[in-house]
């Protein structure tokens, strides 16, 4: 029954999560990046389903739009990224930490948004006694000591654990990632996801 409930979830641009391995005792970061407009309906639901303590997007917030290739999308970006900052803004998270694509908008964002906290390329938050370093490009944080990175931009970045250090592609995956433990749950984009992300020249957009 899992396996056709997942199997329909997928033809219908779902994202499949198993409600009963959340568990709301556990302080949930959720994770996200390089978001293209069509999945922000899942996204909303992903989180009201986890009710995540903390929301973590790591940049591109309308990854359809190329903005930083095409000023002339202003407008369209700007009817787009309302809806996510809307969401994000909406979520009953602790905190909401959003850190800038090469395809966002500072002032829009920064005029759009109430509750998000916008933070610099490279910075280390902590949370509990774990460091999250968080950046929009895996090799901003090369020479930065943490427990986890996050990161997205490149496709061709492997989330991987090095050393005992958990580094995590939010454009692979969405992560939920248990604060005290770091146990990372990944759930797959919706399909179509990363087509709409222009996949095939994402690593050189």
């Amino acid at each position: 029954m899992d396996r056709i409930k997942s199997f329909l979830n997928s033809l219908l641009g779902r994202i499949n999560i198993d409600q009963n391995s959340i568990d709301s005792n556990r302080t949930i970061l959720l994770h996200i990046s390089d978001t293209p407009s069509f999945i922000y309906p899942e996204i909303k639901r992903v989180i009201k389903l986890v009710n995540p303590d903390y929301i973590v997007h790591t940049g591109d917030i309308a990854d359809n739009i190329k903005l930083g290739l095409h000023p002339s999308y202003m407008t369209r970006y700007m009817h787009e990224a309302k809806k996510i900052l809307r969401i994000l803004d909406d979520a009953k998270a602790r905190r909401v930490y959003l850190t800038l694509g090469n395809h966002d908008n500072l002032d829009f964002i920064s005029e759009n948004s109430h509750s998000i906290k916008i933070i610099e390329d490279r910075t280390l938050l902590h949370i509990g006694d774990k460091d999250f370093a968080i950046s929009h490009y895996s090799d901003s944080l090369k020479d930065v000591e943490a427990d986890v990175y996050l990161y997205g931009h490149d496709l061709s970045i492997d989330s991987q654990t090095i050393d005992g250090r958990i580094h995590l592609n939010g454009i692979s995956a969405i992560h939920l990632i248990d604060v005290e433990t770091l146990e990372v749950t990944k759930l797959n984009y919706p399909m179509g996801t990363d087509q709409e992300r222009m996949k095939r020249r994402k690593t050189k957009l």
